[in-house]
């Protein structure tokens, strides 16, 4: 008996040990499968300066494979918070992690010039997305950029100093550029002065990436400040004039571009009307507006049913009538007869 009762208690043992460790297992899985910030629009701050970050969930079956990376970068009246939830359904859609700075204007009152007698916002950015790297796998070397109005500013000068780093991107509707010329400083051509003088511009290889400038049609406040007015008018006309700089660059040095230029047929100042075409172009991916045609569809039958309804209406107040008209005549003939 004693021998029996010692195989139990080593039999439970062994058992116990099994559905413990059995137990601990499916927990790690379960954190390893489904970590809180999946899906999610989140926050973090590095070194003082904060940036969003949005882990597709759909990422999850794929963690040991390195995320490509989309950086988004915000306009001086625009939040990075509302950048990232426009772009998170193509982010779910084809497995991207978006980073978004947030440039504080105490910090990095011209990091749409890159901050160049500050703290460097290029240097800054490619220290966020090492960050973002320890929350989940992402590519830190090479990713896809868009950036609106002094974002796109940020992104096409980040491009032209960083061009080994961009994989693709997208400039929307920036106020003014850095235009290919040697003869004028920067911020507004390349010239090099004493305060950038440790910026190196790459136009030609800024040239032969696949990037686009684009600018709403109706993008024509003029907005003008000190320089911009020699660029053109308005951000249509100085995003067009840019673009054909370019060009005229790489044809002058036998380079064969690759930048696009794009008007946005009925869209002004609005990163929410750029993005669906920069989707497209960054990632070949394009928005299904069902539930506009849902939303129009419906107001096409209560405009039709209000149309019946009101035709109905009118039907009837003539029929109406035109019974009381018969009513009246009737009653005006009788008359006569009794006078007779």
């Amino acid at each position: 008996m004693l021998i029996w009762g010692l195989d139990m208690k080593k039999y439970i043992f062994v058992i116990l040990v099994f559905v413990l460790v059995f137990m601990c297992g499916r927990s790690d899985a379960a954190i390893e499968e489904a970590p809180d910030f999946l899906g999610k629009l989140n926050s973090k701050e590095y070194e003082g300066t904060k940036y969003f970050y949005y882990i597709p969930e759909t990422a999850n079956s794929r963690r040991k494979t390195a995320l490509r990376t989309l950086v988004l970068v915000h306009g001086k009246d625009s939040a990075a918070d509302a950048f990232v939830e426009m772009w998170a359904e193509v982010a779910e859609k084809i497995r991207v992690a978006i980073v978004a700075p947030v440039f504080d204007s105490r910090v990095f009152p011209d990091y749409n010039g890159l901050n160049i007698q500050g703290p460097r916002a290029d240097l800054k950015l490619l220290e966020i997305i090492k960050d973002a790297n320890s929350i989940w796998p992402i590519n830190t070397e090479k990713f896809y950029i868009y950036g609106h109005s002094a974002g796109a500013q940020f992104a096409h000068r980040f491009a032209m100093v960083h061009p080994e780093r961009i994989v693709k991107g997208v400039a929307s509707a920036a106020g003014n550029y850095t235009f290919p010329d040697a003869n004028v400083p920067y911020l507004y051509g390349i010239k090099q002065t004493e305060e950038a003088n440790d910026i190196k511009f790459d136009v030609d290889a800024f040239a032969q990436l696949k990037f686009a400038v684009i600018v709403g049609a109706l993008d024509t406040d003029p907005n003008v400040t000190d320089g911009t007015d020699a660029q053109g008018k308005n951000r249509a006309e100085r995003a067009w004039k840019f673009y054909r700089a370019m060009k005229k660059h790489a044809e002058n040095n036998d380079i064969a571009s690759k930048l696009r230029f794009a008007k946005i047929p009925k869209v002004g100042h609005d990163f929410r009307g750029t993005t669906p075409w920069s989707e497209q172009y960054l990632f070949g991916y394009k928005r299904k507006p069902e539930v506009k045609r849902e939303e129009d569809r419906e107001s096409r039958e209560r405009d039709e049913r209000r149309g019946r309804s009101e035709r109905r209406g009118e039907r009837d107040e003539r029929r109406g009538r035109s019974e009381r008209r018969g009513r009246n005549e009737r009653g005006e003939r009788y008359e006569r007869r009794e006078d007779n």
